[in-house]
């Protein structure tokens, strides 16, 4: 049974302002677990200065149908100029797949630091998503070590290209998507 082969970092690691939104779209292609593309759609709202929340809607094709959740991520460390943020995200999903369905809930440790090179901001990010599955009678450890970064446009667009790599029950994937900050 395949899980979360979308991007579970995505816009993650990036706080937002108390009341600033931001609305992205990421495609996705899973190199394993029966291979295939899909495209997710994010919603994400900050609550406090260290406190986000996010919703996520996507569909794809190969083993993974639907998908549809939410979740949390709180920068316990912010990302300073003589430090790396450290922060921990929550996320509950629920996946139709084609052979049953599942229920996820991981948790998602992640470091981020911001550079500014050449006036463009760039912020890479690693993060260590890991938690149980629960699905077809079944309940699994699922673990996924991801990478990536986020590329700012301007002061309203972020580029995102993430990899995801299978550590158990989980799916290597590679995403890349766009975030507007309104």
């Amino acid at each position: 049974l395949c899980s979360n082969a979308t991007a579970g970092v995505f816009t993650l690691a990036h706080t937002l302002a108390p009341e600033e939104s931001s609305v992205g779209f990421e495609p996705d292609l899973a190199f394993s677990n029966g291979a295939g593309l899909g495209a997710t759609l994010h919603y994400g709202r900050g609550i406090t200065d260290e406190l986000n929340i996010n919703a996520k809607v996507g569909g794809g094709d190969g083993p993974r149908r639907f998908r549809v959740g939410g979740g949390t991520s709180f920068d316990f460390f912010p990302d300073l100029e003589s430090q790396p943020g450290f922060g921990l995200g929550g996320q509950a999903m629920y996946w139709s797949l084609r052979n049953g369905s599942r229920v996820e809930f991981t948790a998602n440790p992640y470091l981020h630091k911001r550079f500014h090179i050449r006036g463009t901001e760039i912020e890479p990010f690693a993060a260590l998503p890991f938690g149980p599955g629960f699905g077809n009678g079944k309940s699994v450890l699922l673990t996924t070590f991801v990478m990536g970064a986020m590329i700012e446009g301007s002061s309203k667009l972020r580029y995102v290209g993430e990899l995801g790599i299978a550590v158990q029950n989980t799916e290597t994937y590679i995403s890349g998507g766009i975030s507007f900050y309104p």
